[in-house]
């Protein structure tokens, strides 16, 4: 057996991939690992650490403060790997990797010939997912430190030898022809698909005995993904680091098209906040969206489940500056004329009226204040008042992180909606002009119980909004929900909680959908 290569593993600093921290390489010889290599880097990029990042592989500033650059070990990496060809799990990444890195130490890009583990397991294992873990797993590998560079490396190796092994493929140029490359190339990625599946397979041949799923290469350089996200329609779902809109319009900038509810069988990419690997364990309790993509999956759908830091490197966008980017659009005029404070907003009949509360949604102004009752069927009856602004992403308006509208049509979970004037709009206006007081949230927090009635102020990209309804008590994420806000998180306030008003047991009020709501309501629930 002739099966000699060298798996590669690199940890980055932020979403640049010239901001390589750590590296680990394992070598192998006749199917053995005979070598192992780790170095800590210390990235010249500029951009520093990102707490994303560090909260996935543990590596901070601090801790290669005093390690070597690129250029001082890039002599005693090129050694290491010698004319080896390179496997890594996501193959253009860490190639892309090595390319900006030493393009930034200002070394030339070396040729090499790749492999990617990962296309090689969707091929040959009909898995939930392909992550590394799940495939080191479904070969009967033990766990190992996932985001540990060398770990990783090995877990690569492991990978590549068993698949390799059980397909009959004595030499690593027969698994580099089918999911790589054998001819060196520059180290700028993963090619365009000619690498994603054998040449000429057929189904159901013994190289490929399963089709591999085309999917979004999340691996390539920025101005590739942008000519690809063209044809793909991206949900998100969960809570998210940043504003969602902030996530949209990177979407939008990259030729992607979104879609502002759980997947449809048109979903090709499903983002998901707060993610765990744990949820595509077979299983597992997940929100509806994710089960929906699973189950959309499972049919055969091409559909990629990413969590928010892999989108991060899907558009090598700084979030910081992205933030303020979609801030600075978010106060583009808009094309409403404001509607005056005299007149009077149309009466509201009793039950829900889409055509009354598209007249409402014409008539606002670019900063209006409005409340509105949505019916959730995961969080029940919640209200929610604040600035009703039009998202720039979306081109919908948006009251906090509800939309309103879609398609120029009131939102489907709206019951009613109004304009705030007078009293109703300064009153509003008072209780989210509050600041944070995280001692005075905790202690009302503490008394919370599934079912009580609360009233809460969240932040939000368009400006604070006030959210009245019963709290949701989540045990598999340990968290409270109030209304689509998450109000409190394993015992700690949401990160988006900004005040909190009242805790109302709900033995004592029945929260009823009004027929109309205006920001008395609020007061007059937590006043009782």
């Amino acid at each position: 057996m002739t099966l000699n290569f060298t798996a590669i593993d690199f940890e980055t600093a932020n979403g640049s991939r010239a901001s390589a921290c750590a590296l680990g390489m394992v070598k192998v010889r006749n199917g053995e690992i005979v070598e192992r290599g780790h170095w800590f880097l210390r990235p010249t990029d500029g951009g520093g650490f990102w707490p994303n990042n560090v909260r996935i592989h543990g590596i901070t500033e601090a801790m290669v403060a005093t390690a070597p650059t690129w250029s001082q070990v890039h002599a005693e990496i090129a050694a290491f790997i010698g004319d080896d060809a390179i496997m890594a799990h996501n193959a253009g990444f860490d190639l892309d990797v090595f390319r900006k890195t030493s393009e930034t130490a200002g070394i030339a890009s070396q040729p090499f010939r790749y492999g990617c583990s990962v296309k090689m397991a969707q091929a040959l294992l009909p898995l939930e997912n392909h992550k590394l873990p799940t495939v080191h797993a479904a070969l009967g590998f033990g766990t190992f430190a996932h985001h540990d560079g060398l770990a990783d490396a090995e877990a690569c190796a492991n990978i590549t030898i068993s698949l390799a092994q059980r397909e009959g493929m004595a030499h690593i140029d027969a698994v580099l022809k089918s999911w790589g490359s054998t001819a060196p190339a520059g180290v700028a990625g993963v090619p365009a698909a000619a690498g994603m599946a054998r040449p000429g397979a057929a189904a159901g041949s013994r190289g490929q005995r399963f089709a591999p799923r085309p999917s979004l290469d999340l691996t390539e350089p920025v101005a590739a993904i942008s000519a690809k996200m063209g044809g793909h329609m991206v949900s998100f779902t969960g809570d998210f680091s940043v504003e969602r809109p902030v996530l949209q319009q990177l979407v939008l900038e990259h030729g992607g098209a979104l879609n502002n509810h759980a997947p449809t069988r048109a979903t090709t990419l499903l983002v998901v906040g707060d993610w765990d690997a744990q949820m595509l364990r077979p299983g597992a309790v997940v929100s509806r969206s994710v089960q929906k993509a699973q189950d959309l999956r499972a049919k055969g759908q091409s559909l990629e489940i990413i969590g928010e830091a892999s989108f991060w490197q899907l558009v090598d966008a700084d979030p910081e500056a992205a933030v303020a980017a979609a801030a600075a659009a978010a106060l583009l005029p808009s094309a409403h004329e404001p509607l005056s404070l005299a007149d009077t907003p149309p009466a509201l009949p009793k039950r829900r009226d889409v055509k009354g509360m598209g007249g409402v949604l014409a008539g606002m102004g670019p900063a209006d204040l409005a409340a509105a009752t949505f019916k959730s069927e995961h969080y029940g009856v919640f209200r929610v008042a604040g600035t009703a602004f039009k998202s720039p992403v979306l081109g919908v308006r948006m009251l906090g992180h509800r939309s309103i509208e879609n398609n120029a049509k009131p939102e489907r979970d709206i019951h009613s909606l109004a304009l705030l004037q007078g009293e109703d709009a300064a009153f509003v206006t008072v209780l989210t002009a509050h600041t944070q007081d995280n001692e005075f949230m905790d202690v009302l927090l503490g008394s919370v119980r599934h079912g009580d009635l609360v009233t809460a102020v969240f932040d939000a990209l368009g400006g604070p909004f006030v959210v009245q309804g019963v709290a949701v008590y989540a045990p598999v994420a340990d968290m409270f929900m109030l209304g689509s806000m998450i109000l409190a998180r394993h015992g700690r306030p949401g990160t988006k909680l900004s005040w909190l008003q009242s805790v109302i047991p709900r033995a004592e009020h029945a929260l009823a959908v009004p027929e109309q709501i205006t920001a008395w309501d609020f007061y007059e629930s937590s006043a009782d």
